[in-house]
């Protein structure tokens, strides 16, 4: 859910299918766990499997650039707590 909600503040994602939004959340969060590739992959949902590509690709980039923002509000939270 994450992921999906990340792409909703990237103008990136606008234009393209939500089918294509959800692998590449699938996708990148399958990369994020450590969870092996398997014939998922395979599945093509979008006609160019380039533009797939490109949303697996964006919405990468995307998380990479939230996580520092993650990890600083974690630290915040835990010495208010402490």
């Amino acid at each position: 859910t994450y992921l999906i909600e990340l792409s909703v503040w990237d103008g990136y994602f606008v234009d393209k299918k939500p089918s294509s939004i959800s692998y590449a959340a699938i996708v990148v969060a399958m990369d994020i766990l450590s969870i092996p590739k398997t014939s998922f992959l395979t599945y093509k949902m979008d006609t160019s499997l380039d533009m797939t590509k490109l949303c697996v690709e964006r919405l990468r980039l995307v998380y990479d650039l939230a996580s520092p923002q993650l990890e600083d509000a974690s630290a915040l939270s835990g010495s208010i707590v402490s």
